[in-house]
């Protein structure tokens, strides 16, 4: 089921939401938590939630059994199958197809006849967001950081939770788990208005800006032959990615504050970002820190001198590109992102424009490396299609049927929204969303009337899957 789906908006959420609210009782709101969660999940799919239900049940089996001992070698026999288990699950879902195809692609250039069977089922959507959530949980257990849930309907609607369970936020269960369980008071009126501007504006990230954003996208490459067309598809790809998960996070955090439920930020002005480190910091929020936790530190962080710092860079960002999508050109993003952030450790571009001309120095800092992130983002693209030649350079291209002022003028009028709003909260260094609560009542009613309209008069007619669903 999708977020900008009338299913959703118009039967799902209401009926959610109606019955979580009549429910007096705390212990049974976890347990319509999970079944919604698990019809939200499985609409159109049923089979999708038995992985689901796999991952979860074996984790919270696993976690109390590690729990449940003080014997140091049976601990880290539980962490050890909770990660046979979980990354298993992942690979043979999500890379044995493209591992096996590529090895079958080697074995016949050996000129070896038989070939190893390819794994061909559909990405169950959301795989890496709710594996990469149980394995937090099994770990902070391992570390002590964590006791194990001793019920299992929390556990289920912890990772079923429907806001956050296809892309994300990552939640931790010390944050999440908290406020599904505990006794709380009943959702005011002002987080319900906050919640329903939180979807509203989500949608007009969506359907709005990152809908038209791939239609321009798909016309970019129907039209590879008009010069400049490579540039416009470039950063309205950057534009639509962007739009498209933050608008999910969004449509998410807004749902989930309708709930009681306070969903950690994912983003925070990412393309205002004047270095990779920042860039970081502000994107994707909840992979960062948790691969910077569960990845980065365990390699070693940066505690044993420069060499070993970058090593250890290099190593967690090629799994970051990795956990994006099995392909070549995933790799190669995640790469590409490591080694810009040890050349900026190395040559730190950004301190020294700032020295060097103050203020006009971070605008041009904040230039130059949005220019390496849209280089960046071609590569991300080019991971979901063919091949560099293939996109840029078709071999066969049929005649142009737009002008490259007619691309330049669909980038600009749907890019212009979400700059504008992104400048505004960058200036309070918070989201543009943040800025809700501090409004006067008039100014809430204009904006709730404005971004209704445009979303009615300007929403792409053919809705776009969210990309991040494909992880």
């Amino acid at each position: 089921m999708l977020f900008n789906s009338y299913d959703f908006l118009f039967v799902f959420l209401p009926i959610t939401w109606a019955l979580y609210l009549l429910l007096r009782l705390t212990w049974l709101r976890p347990v319509l938590l999970t079944i919604s969660g698990y019809v939200f999940y499985a609409w159109g799919r049923p089979w999708i939630a038995l992985l689901l239900f796999a991952s979860s049940t074996t984790d919270f089996l696993l976690g109390l059994g590690m729990d449940g001992t003080e014997n140091p070698r049976a601990r880290q026999r539980f962490l050890v199958a909770s990660l046979v288990f979980n990354l298993g699950l992942l690979g043979t879902f999500k890379y044995s197809g493209w591992l096996f195809a590529n090895l079958n692609g080697l074995m016949t250039a050996g000129g070896l006849a038989w070939k190893l069977p390819v794994l061909d089922v559909p990405l169950p959507p959301g795989i890496s967001f709710y594996t990469f959530q149980s394995l937090a949980y099994i770990i902070d257990i391992y570390r002590r950081k964590l006791r194990a849930h001793r019920r299992i309907w929390d556990y289920w609607a912890f990772v079923a939770f429907f806001p956050q369970l296809f892309a994300g936020p990552i939640e931790r269960a010390g944050h999440l788990l908290p406020q599904l369980t505990h006794p709380r008071k009943r959702v005011n009126l002002r987080a319900m208005e906050w919640g329903v501007f939180m979807v509203l504006w989500g949608l007009l990230k969506k359907v709005v800006v990152a809908d038209n954003m791939g239609n321009l996208v798909e016309l970019c490459r129907g039209n590879m032959t008009v010069r400049g067309a490579g540039v416009v598809l470039a950063l309205a790809f950057t534009v639509q990615i962007y739009a498209d998960f933050s608008g999910y996070t969004d449509i998410a955090r807004g749902c989930a504050r309708l709930f009681g439920v306070r969903l950690r930020r994912n983003f925070l002005t990412p393309y205002f970002s004047r270095s990779p480190g920042e860039f970081w910091q502000r994107w994707h929020i909840s992979l960062s820190s948790w691969i910077r936790e569960y990845v980065y530190i365990p390699l070693g962080g940066n505690r044993h001198g420069a060499l070993r710092t970058m090593r250890n860079v290099l190593v967690t960002m090629l799994l970051a590109g990795l956990w994006h999508g099995a392909g070549w050109f995933f790799i190669a993003w995640g790469l590409y992102h490591g080694l810009l952030l040890v050349l900026y450790r190395l040559y730190p571009l950004d301190a020294w424009l700032t020295r060097a001309l103050g203020n006009t120095g971070k605008v041009m800092a904040a230039i130059c490396f949005f220019g390496l992130t849209v280089a960046g983002w071609v590569l991300f693209y080019l991971g979901s299609n063919e091949t560099f030649g293939d996109v840029f350079f078709p071999a066969h291209a049929a005649a142009p049927t737009v002008s490259f002022a007619a691309l330049a003028y669909g980038l600009c009028l749907f890019t212009l929204p979400l700059a504008l709003t992104d400048w505004l909260g960058y200036r309070k260094n918070r989201e543009f969303i943040d800025l809700w609560p501090h409004l006067p009542p008039a100014g809430k009613t204009l904006l709730y009337v404005l971004v209704f309209y445009v979303i009615v008069m300007f929403g792409a007619r053919d809705s776009h899957e969210f990309i991040y669903f494909r992880f």
